[in-house]
Parts: C-alpha cells; sequence; structure tokens
C-alpha cells in the first residue's frame, strides 16, 4: 500500500508533467528537460516528519528520479533577506519551468514585488506554479490568484467597456 507522500508526490509529478509550459523555451521541448524549482519555507519542524530533510529537499529528492526533469530545491532565506533570494531574481526565473512553493508562516517576507515577478511569468505562460501545504497564503498565489481573478472581471464586461473599467 503506498504512503500518503507518494501519493502526494505522484500526484505533483503528474501536475508537473501536465501544466508545465515547456514549448516557449530555447530548445525543442523534447531536446530538454522540464526545470523544476522547488522552493521550501524549511520550517525546523518539518525534520520531525521527514528525517534530515526538509519537506522541499524530500519532493525534490522524488522528482529528480524522473530523467525528464531537471530539479533544484532552495530553502527560504534569512529573515529580511528573502526579497534578496537569488533563485527568486528575473534572471533565474528565467531558468526555470515549474516552481513547487511551500509556505507555511513566513509567507509576507515575501513582497508583492517579488510575487509580482512569479506571476508575471506565469501570465506569458512560461512558469507553472504548483503551490502546496498553506502556501494558499503565499505572495505568489494570492497575487496570482488577484491577476486572475481581475482578468476574469474584464473578460465579463463587454469589450467596448474594458478599457475603461477599473478593478478595485
Amino acid at each position: 500500500m503506498p504512503t500518503r507522500l507518494t501519493c502526494a508526490l505522484l500526484l505533483l509529478v503528474v501536475v508537473v508533467g501536465v501544466a508545465c509550459p515547456i514549448g516557449a523555451a530555447d530548445a525543442p521541448p523534447a531536446a530538454r528537460k522540464v526545470r523544476v524549482l522547488v522552493w521550501d519555507e524549511q520550517q525546523p519542524t518539518q525534520k520531525q516528519a521527514y528525517g534530515e530533510k526538509f519537506l522541499g529537499q524530500t519532493i525534490a529528492d522524488h522528482l529528480a528520479k524522473n530523467p525528464a526533469l531537471e530539479v533544484t530545491s532552495v530553502g527560504m532565506p534569512p529573515k529580511g533577506e528573502v526579497d534578496k533570494d537569488p533563485a527568486l531574481t528575473a534572471e533565474a526565473l528565467e531558468k526555470v519551468d515549474v516552481l513547487i512553493w511551500w509556505g507555511h508562516a513566513r509567507h509576507r517576507e515575501v513582497s508583492w514585488e517579488t510575487a509580482d515577478r512569479i506571476v508575471d511569468r506565469i501570465k506569458r505562460n512560461k512558469l507553472a506554479l504548483v503551490a502546496i501545504h498553506s502556501a494558499h497564503w503565499a505572495s505568489p498565489f494570492v497575487r496570482a490568484m488577484n491577476a486572475k481573478t481581475v482578468e476574469q472581471a474584464l473578460a465579463s464586461l463587454p469589450e467596448a467597456d474594458r478599457a475603461a473599467a477599473k478593478v478595485n
């Protein structure tokens, strides 16, 4: 009988395989691996459940077994340094197809500007975001859902009214 973690990771692999926008990169999709970044808040209590590793490292290790994936795992920087995170710069995000985001307690340390960089890539169909655990409060997920809501609200208006509409 598979464990819950195995089932969750299998579902994640399926999501990554289906949701990843690999067609827009410089190499043809068949010629390169899907680039996955597992970004993990790394709460110390995770080690109680996952041994010497954090959850993000456990997910990354499992996904790395798939030869079609190039997987990197990073931890959230110390308080006050999150927006300097080299994994979340515009240049670094250009090298990622799928961002798996685990967060729990430090969501507001990620600025709206950093989240908007991620959302910009999502909107350009260059990045898939997989938000796990309580990442529904994470800045990138909140901004992505806000952007989708605005898009849907504007789409509900007649085309002639959209340019003048203001969404508050």
